[in-house]
């Protein structure tokens, strides 16, 4: 027989056999109404009484027995067992409607969690949109203005690895620096020191003076000399100078043999420094720049 619910009109096939005494309640399983079958081969039908609760997902058609008192609700089957639900007619039409409204339902509610979720992330991404656009910002400026990038990044970036020593840069390094000793026919046993001297800021240096200490075990200066940069003796004169005149060609200010005046970024200067005398017992040496005079 054909069973039609009374608020959504689905239409179910139903197994006349599970219809005993008066009738029996059913739930539709669409739109969960709970409403009473009556035993057509009864003349008379029990009023409607409240709807099943906590029947649980098993549909179930029960007899209808009068309580008395109180509300009624239907017991279970004496058989104990569960009504089969009944097949459903359905058009393809109202299918495809279906399907299509639990699609919808299911993409509110995605949109819904990402919604709350893009919410979340939403300073993250505004941030690393900016940074992007800095990045992007500086690239074509440097592409554009190589020199004035260079410039600009050398004023940010010496500030601040300054501030850190692990990173903090001395304005002149000296590089290729190597020692040997000589005897010199009037000073004696000489120590000469040479290198090259490298300007590490982003200015020009007006000239580039160094000076040479020597330490002793306990890390303390025994013997000192400072020198210009750009003036380098010979071996011969070495050998052959006395101290004073050896003193006043490596203090030439501009530089005997290379420049020593207006040392741009990243220039570099030879320089020399002859220490007379050093003791034995020198543990080390150090060099270091001294301003200019």
């Amino acid at each position: 027989m054909i069973v039609e619910c009374r608020r959504c009109r689905t239409k179910y096939r139903f197994d006349r056999e599970n219809l005993r005494g008066e009738g029996a309640w059913l739930r539709c399983t669409r739109c969960r109404h709970v409403f009473f079958l009556r035993n057509p081969e009864k003349e008379t039908a029990p009023e409607e009484k409240a709807p099943i609760t906590g029947a649980g997902e098993a549909e179930r058609a029960v007899p209808f027995q009068a309580e008395t008192g109180g509300d009624m609700t239907p017991p279970e089957q004496a058989s104990g067992k569960p009504v089969q639900e009944a097949e459903r007619t359905v058009s393809p039409e109202e299918e495809a409607a279906r399907e299509a409204e639990r699609d919808l339902e299911k993409l509110i509610a995605e949109g819904e969690n990402d919604s709350v979720e893009a919410d979340r992330t939403s300073p993250l991404k505004k941030l690393f949109y900016f940074l992007l656009f800095l990045l992007l910002l500086a690239g074509g400026y440097a592409i554009l203005q190589p020199e004035a990038a260079r410039t600009l990044l050398d004023r940010v970036v010496d500030p601040v690895r300054n501030l850190l020593p692990f990173t903090r840069q001395t304005p002149v390094s000296f590089t290729a620096v190597e020692e040997h000793f000589l005897t010199n026919t009037e000073a004696g046993r000489l120590m000469v020191i040479r290198g090259v001297a490298v300007n590490n800021t982003a200015k020009t240096l007006p000239a580039i003076r160094a000076r040479a200490r020597i330490l002793d075990s306990k890390g303390e200066t025994v013997r000192e000399s400072v020198s210009r940069g750009g003036n380098i003796l010979t071996e011969e004169e070495l050998r052959t100078l006395d101290p004073e005149e050896m003193t006043a060609i490596l203090d030439t200010p501009e530089g005997r043999n290379f420049p020593n005046v207006q040392v741009p970024p990243e220039g570099t200067v030879p320089f020399m420094i002859v220490i007379t005398d050093p003791p034995e017992n020198a543990a080390e040496y150090t060099i270091e720049t001294v301003p200019s005079s």
